[in-house]
């Protein structure tokens, strides 16, 4: 078990120490059993405490089972479903977390439970499969926009403008995507042939 605020992760070299933020979250709703929940580093745990200097530890955590979008009248909001494993029920217990993003950065963050939703995560660092195939989506997406950038007609010339045709851009972007199409393909069929 950690302490509360640390958070420690495999890299390739070796592990990487953090000091996370923290933010309490309380007794989730509909829960009979006691639980002191916690968000440390996105992720959400339940938090005993040790000793006579009530230090606090990270007992569980709970894992995400659903989220969804749902668009409301000022914005959108994020409903989470959680999995919280607990000692007294064996099968643990389902809960749901409402997130709604702050409509502007200024605006307060609210009662404690609103700034831990805040900042949670429904897939942390902590679950360290799911978070690695999603966290550098955007690197990838990036470096698709700066291979294409490289194919356009007018790139000989060191800038990175499309053609000015509107239909000279749209086969630009139709063979791209073939290209994509073919090369995503290819690795999809190395990787079943294994």
């Amino acid at each position: 078990m950690l302490p509360l605020g640390t958070s420690v992760y495999k890299t390739t070299k070796d592990h990487d120490v953090v000091n996370s933020v923290v933010a309490h979250y309380g007794q989730p709703n509909g829960v009979d059993c006691p639980h002191d929940l916690w968000v440390d580093d996105g992720a959400l745990f339940d938090v005993i405490e040790y000793g006579p200097a009530r230090h606090q530890f990270k007992r569980a955590r709970a894992q995400a089972v659903a989220s969804r979008r749902i668009k409301t009248p000022s914005g959108f909001a994020v409903w989470t479903t959680w999995l919280l494993p607990c000692t007294l029920q064996p099968s643990g217990h389902l809960f749901d977390t409402e997130t709604r993003p702050r409509v502007h950065r200024a605006s307060p963050g609210g009662a404690e439970r609103k700034k831990a939703e805040g900042q949670l995560r429904p897939v942390a660092r902590m679950d360290t499969a799911a978070f690695q195939s999603t966290y550098g989506l955007r690197n990838i997406t990036e470096s698709v926009n700066s291979w294409f950038k490289k194919l356009l007609a007018n790139n000989n010339t060191g800038g990175r403008a499309m053609r000015l045709n509107v239909q000279a851009q749209a086969v630009d972007h139709l063979c791209a995507m073939f290209v994509l199409n073919a090369i995503t393909y290819e690795r999809y069929r190395r990787s079943t042939r294994q």
